[in-house]
């Protein structure tokens, strides 16, 4: 089920429950998504697909997080319910979150390939100042075999 189907199912859904929050907020996402899909189909002649859906998603979220902020800010709890409810369900719709190791390990394999020329070329650098930085903890030969396996990937 792509992600666009979760959200018109869950749009059904909340139309059978009377979930009025949940409804409208379907009903902007889908409106969004034409809006999208229009640009795509006109202007870049891409693919609307689920990685699409999460970078709309993603732009809602953080607005209503600004929205969240302002009505902190002007002392509006009445509003902060509503706008806390609709960030739970956007968040729904995200996919889980990297952790902060998996994502300082896929930064470290993407600059790996990004520069894996440069760093054939500058191989003997990043030993020498990976060894000036960590004396006696490791060895040249276990940073080369450590750079190999990066760089293969």
């Amino acid at each position: 089920m792509t992600l666009i189907d979760k959200i018109n199912q869950d749009f059904k859904d909340a139309m059978k429950s009377k979930n009025s929050v949940k409804k409208l907020l379907c009903q902007m996402l889908k409106s969004k998504f034409a809006e999208r899909k229009k640009y795509i189909n006109t202007k870049t002649f891409g693919v609307f697909d689920d990685r699409e859906v999460i970078i709309i998603i993603q732009k809602e979220l953080k607005e209503c997080n600004e929205e969240i902020e302002s009505a902190i800010k002007a002392k509006r709890d009445d509003l902060l319910t509503g706008l806390n409810y609709k960030k739970q369900l956007l968040i729904e719709y995200l996919p889980e979150q990297m952790s902060e190791k998996e994502l300082l390990q896929e930064i470290i394999h993407c600059t790996a390939i990004i520069t894996s020329e440069l760093s054939n070329k500058y191989r003997k650098e990043i030993v020498e100042y990976v060894l000036l930085l960590h004396p006696g903890k490791t060895t040249s030969k276990r940073i080369n075999l450590i750079l190999n396996k990066i760089l293969k990937k």
